[in-house]
Order: structure tokens, then sequence, then C-alpha cells
């Protein structure tokens, strides 16, 4: 788990598209933490908008495991 910011604006050559891209290389998958969901962020569901610089949560975990499914889905339908 990472913060995300308008912090980011002055890393040199670092770009939360970037960060996922790493993430992904490694086999996770990541997530912007909402009070209401876990948005997937990594892979198809990537889009420009994310990159927005706001204070935000973002959440990787090992792509396709059991814990990750099982976290996702506790999380989402709490809400």
């Amino acid at each position: 788990m990472f913060e995300y910011n308008d912090k980011w604006k002055f890393a040199k050559g670092e770009s939360l598209e970037g960060t996922v891209a790493f993430f992904e290389s490694l086999e996770y998958e990541c997530f912007m933490i909402t009070p209401s969901f876990l948005i997937p962020i990594s892979a198809i569901f990537w889009d420009a908008r994310f990159e927005w610089f706001g204070w935000s949560n973002v959440l990787c975990m090992v792509r396709g495991a059991r814990e990750t499914t099982a976290l996702v889905a506790f999380f989402n339908a709490l809400h």
C-alpha cells in the first residue's frame, strides 16, 4: 500500500501509471482505495484519469491470489 498525491508531480520520472506497471511486472494487481470500493487500476482497467494527483491510497496485491480475491470481495461487499 502506498500514498499517491500532488507530491508525485515533482518526482522526476515517476508516475502512478509507471508504478502500477512496475507492480504488474511483479505479478501484482493494484487498486485505488476509496471510501466505498477497491477500484482496479491495473492492466485493462488503467485509465489516464487516475493520474490526477489527488490524495489517494493505492493497494497492490498478488494477482489472482485467493487472499486478493477474498479481500476485494469483502471490502466491496461492505458498501
